[in-house]
């Protein structure tokens, strides 16, 4: 198909996917590292509890499966454009890798909207710088991908801190951020890929969606 992609069932099909690639990377890391831990030294509780070394790195590890999880399936949409899913998926690794690493730092050390403001910027600027080079080949353009990532990132970080205000997001925080990101990166990207259709060399610019 040459024409206009169909955003809303785009859009749609990679903010799920997304959530989906998000809760399989954590759940793998979190129900598998568990089992395993308890099979190997008969005490995950005392390994992996609230306040020991092994939860900081599980939680980290989580997110960054996590986030590895929601570039591929991310990469499924715009994988025929982008036979390697390197870069992309990468961009969702390190970006959520960071945001668990600086949440965790900065815990109990900083007030908790700086927290969010700091952790949620800079790994939405991770992950966009990551895979700008691949949004330049999609688009054909230049495009303020980090700028769009990173905001994104913060508001969803804002909105989940409101909604701890509440004691209705406790554990909300990921899941916000990724629908957040998801939904926003979806909607701008096939707004990108459609107008790159619409100029005289869009071939050259052409992405078809899984859904094609």
């Amino acid at each position: 198909m040459n024409g206009p992609i169909r955003r809303s069932t785009w859009v749609l099909g990679w903010t799920l996917a997304s959530m989906l690639g998000f809760a399989l990377g954590f759940l793998l890391v979190f129900v598998g590292g568990t089992v395993l831990v308890e099979v190997i030294t008969g005490d995950a509780d005392g390994i992996l509890g609230d306040v020991g070394w092994g939860f900081y790195l599980q939680l980290t590890a989580g997110f960054a499966l996590g986030g590895a999880g929601v570039g591929a399936a991310q990469w499924l949409f715009i994988r025929r454009r982008v036979p390697a899913a390197g870069r992309w998926v990468l961009g969702g690794l390190l970006g959520f890798a960071v945001v668990a690493v600086l949440y965790l730092v900065l815990f109990e050390r900083v007030p908790v909207v700086v927290n969010e403001l700091v952790h949620n910027l800079a790994g939405g600027a991770v992950l966009g710088l990551v895979q700008l080079p691949v949004v330049r080949r999609l688009t054909g353009r230049s495009r303020p991908w980090p700028i769009l990532t990173a905001g994104v990132m913060v508001l969803a970080g804002a909105i989940a801190a409101v909604l701890r205000g509440f004691g209705l997001g406790d554990d909300l925080s990921g899941p916000i951020g990724v629908a957040g990101l998801s939904l926003v990166t979806g909607l701008v990207l096939s707004r990108w890929i459609n107008e790159a259709r619409s100029t005289p060399d869009a071939h050259e610019a052409r992405v078809p969606s899984l859904l094609e």
